[in-house]
């Protein structure tokens, strides 16, 4: 996958979005009508959870899901993507991110992750439920890190990448489109 830079054109300027898991961020200027889904009582959101979707009737022009599908139990992941697809419009996009766990140092980390996933895994879920992936990539949110390795320590990183499947792009974003 190459190294790029958070995108998040694909959710802008858009009529609808659902910030899936947004905690207490807020991304209402991506959009004109602007819906959180979160669990945390203390979030002001229109939704406690993906069941609700399903009863209120509304579909979504986008979804944005920052890192949230790794601390879904994995036996519910495919009820919980089906609830997010059902509520996509046709055409509709989802960016969704996803801590790389080919960077397992900072993965294992995070004691609130339930289901390490690759991109693989993530896709299938995906287009199982009618979200054709139009692409994937890694990024890390201090690329500059990345970029600015000497020579000698590239070397070693491909080497880790190659043999160990090691990382060190911290994240990785997967862009679908509702079928």
């Amino acid at each position: 996958l190459r190294l790029d830079r958070l995108d998040c054109s694909i959710i802008s300027n858009v009529e609808s979005l659902l910030d899936f898991g947004a905690g207490d961020s807020d991304n209402s200027g991506f959009c004109k009508h602007y819906w959180k889904l979160e669990p945390d009582a203390r979030v002001n959101a229109q939704f406690r959870s993906h069941y609700e979707l399903v009863n209120y009737h509304q579909t979504f022009d986008a979804v944005y899901a920052n890192q949230v599908f790794e601390h879904i139990e994995k036996h519910e992941l495919d009820f919980v993507i089906g609830y997010l697809s059902s509520s996509m419009k046709q055409g509709a996009k989802i960016l969704a991110t996803i801590p790389n766990i080919c960077n397992w140092t900072k993965y294992i980390c995070d004691w609130d992750h339930k289901s390490p996933l690759t991109f693989y895994q993530l896709g299938a879920l995906f287009e199982k439920n009618k979200i054709f992936v139009k692409d994937v990539y890694r990024y890390t949110k201090r690329k500059h890190e990345i970029d600015l390795v000497d020579p000698n320590e590239q070397i070693v990183l491909d080497v880790l990448k190659k043999f160990f499947e090691l990382d060190p792009a911290n994240f990785v974003a997967i862009i679908g489109e509702k079928q």
